[in-house]
């Protein structure tokens, strides 16, 4: 009888999921869905195929010959004579060349995108892929395409392969095709080491196999997420130590914007203000010294930082929280996991005990630890490292924040640990639309998570984009001497980079730009003029000399010129 009970549930299990898949959307209503939703979007496809139309059927519907010339009706105005647009200056009819305009820019717009994309594709995920001398060559390559004037490149080409659309077309694809190589080539480079790669050498599959089929992936949004849901802006914070020798301020003028479902990597050498800037964010400074004295920070549009002590208690923990770097001392000793769990959720939530104790088991459960009423009565000593970064998460996720900030919560980790602990805030993230401020030295588990990386040093941002952007084309020589000082597999140099000296004491900083007595590329403005953070195509940059990544690369330790690098 019990089998046959069993039985029954796995055929109406069955029936369900059947169902499940059989009522699920296609991809195509999905898309529409998700279309409809954006109001611009959908505006914007409405144009897009409006003109699509137009340059399809607009030639055979013109009311004139394009090209037919009437002098006598040259220059003539709207709506007269039978010409709704009028007439250019020899007679031809307006309308009937726009009709005719558009179906050759839509085919040169088409084509020379093609181009670029196809031959930009190929050539990045050649460099991707391979690495060594062939991403050096390829990379050597594309910084040629791009040290000579691309205009004079184009006429060059129309100039070989003769007048006309065609050459148009080649031409101006050809010369845009290096920015295609430079992202993928950043996405593979990332992509190259998942598990899904490895697996597919695993069975035997070639080289080619694995870029054509395994590598190409476009760009995923996550569920329900929208990029424009600011969960935390950051604008211009400022904080400051009063110390007996006066005033001295460890963050300064620090921007950025948080998006719901997003993962935003804040990096640097320690003692570079990451950990300030977040606990000013959270308003968790130690008072005196430390204060926050300028900027704003807004959390959900509402700028937390003019709230009393009591409102923002209320919110810390709820909308937004913090894992901490060593669980065994963020947790308290005295008490087990559960009373701090459920303490958690009684202080925010008019909850029973019973209540918060199944929500505490509830979280524990999703955080994946196993046996979870038992582990509500075992203190932080009884559990592994790996175990009680879990309940660390737990504790911050169990009231649903919306934003999470992390401060290097796999550092006292060992690798396969870090590994499940990386993946569980990924699972968490995406489940929620959680907004993860992740705060990290470690690049390459920035490289594995984060959507987009802002560079700190001294206190301040020296460079932010997208995570895929600055691993492939890094432009400060900072952010370019931390990717140079990681260890790689193909081992192409005898040693690996260092950065001279160390990051200044905030109380004697350089005069003018704070990486200037570091810098293999400093210049004289360098010591004279503070640069400031300026934005090229979505890429925020700090310096006056930015130099290729190439450039790094071939300087070895011994090579840069320390007097250069630490006086004027």
């Amino acid at each position: 009888m019990a089998d046959l009970t069993v039985s029954d549930d796995r055929a109406i299990w069955e029936a369900k999921v059947e169902r499940l898949w059989a009522t699920r959307p296609s991809r195509w209503r999905d898309a529409w869905h998700e279309l409809s939703r954006n109001k611009l979007a959908l505006a914007g496809a409405v144009i897009v195929v409006f003109f699509t139309l137009a340059a399809l059927v607009g030639p055979a519907l013109a009311p004139y010959d394009y090209a037919k010339q009437v002098l006598s009706d040259n220059l003539l105005p709207p709506l007269s004579k039978g010409h709704l647009l009028g007439t250019d200056e020899l007679g031809r009819d307006l309308l009937s060349r726009l009709l005719l305009g558009i179906r050759i820019s839509l085919l040169v717009g088409l084509g020379t995108t093609a181009i670029a994309l196809t031959v930009g594709t190929i050539v990045g995920m050649l460099a991707g892929y391979y690495r060594g001398w062939v991403d050096r060559v390829l990379n050597g390559f594309v910084e040629l395409i791009w040290g000579f004037p691309l205009i004079l490149i184009a006429v060059l080409l129309i100039g070989a392969i003769g007048p006309g659309l065609t050459g148009v077309v080649i031409a101006v694809g050809f010369v845009n095709w290096a920015g295609f190589a430079r992202i993928v080539r950043g996405d593979v480079f990332a992509l190259r080491e998942k598990e899904f790669v490895a697996a597919a050498r695993v069975l035997g599959k070639r080289d080619i196999e694995i870029m054509v089929r395994h590598l190409p992936r476009p760009p995923t949004q996550r569920p329900g997420v929208s990029r424009s849901e600011v969960a935390l802006d950051v604008k211009g914070l400022r904080t400051t130590l009063f110390l007996r020798d006066g005033p001295v301020d460890v963050v300064r003028g620090v921007s950025f914007q948080l998006r719901e479902g997003e993962t935003l990597a804040l990096v640097g050498e320690s003692g570079c203000g990451k950990t300030m800037a977040a606990l000013s964010v959270m308003r968790l400074l130690p008072d005196p010294p430390a204060r926050v004295t300028g900027g704003d920070v807004l959390l959900g549009g509402k700028d937390i930082r003019a709230l009393p002590e009591h409102e923002m208690r209320s919110l810390r923990g709820d909308a937004v929280s913090m894992v901490f770097q060593e669980p065994l001392t963020s947790l308290d000793p005295v008490f087990t996991v559960g009373d701090q769990i459920v303490e958690a959720i009684t202080a925010h939530r008019r909850l029973s005990q019973r209540e918060a104790r199944e929500m505490a088991i509830e979280i524990l459960k999703e955080v994946q630890i196993p046996s979870p009423e038992q582990r509500l009565g075992d203190y932080p000593h009884q559990l592994s490292g790996g175990m009680r970064q879990r309940v660390m998460i737990a504790m911050a996720l169990v009231l649903d924040p919306k934003v999470l900030i992390a401060d290097e919560p796999t550092t006292a980790l060992d690798v396969t640990i870090q590994a499940q602990i990386l993946d569980l805030i990924r699972s968490e993230q995406e489940q929620r639309r959680l907004a993860v401020l992740l705060i990290t030295h470690n690049l390459a588990v920035v490289s594995q998570v984060a959507d987009r990386v802002a560079v700190m040093y001294a206190g301040e941002i020296v460079e932010e984009a997208p995570a895929s952007e600055v691993f492939a084309d890094p432009r400060h020589p900072y952010t370019q001497g931390l990717l140079s000082s990681i260890p790689s597999a193909a081992g192409d140099r005898k040693h690996l980079y260092t950065i001279p000296g160390r990051v200044p004491d905030p109380r004697v900083l350089p005069p003018a730009c704070l990486f200037a007595p570091r810098c293999p590329y400093a210049l004289k403005r360098c010591w004279h003029e503070h640069p400031e953070l300026e934005a090229s195509d979505g890429h925020l940059l700090r310096c006056w000399n930015p130099q290729p990544f190439t450039a790094l690369h071939a300087v070895e330790p011994g090579e840069v010129d320390l007097r250069a690098a630490t006086s004027e």
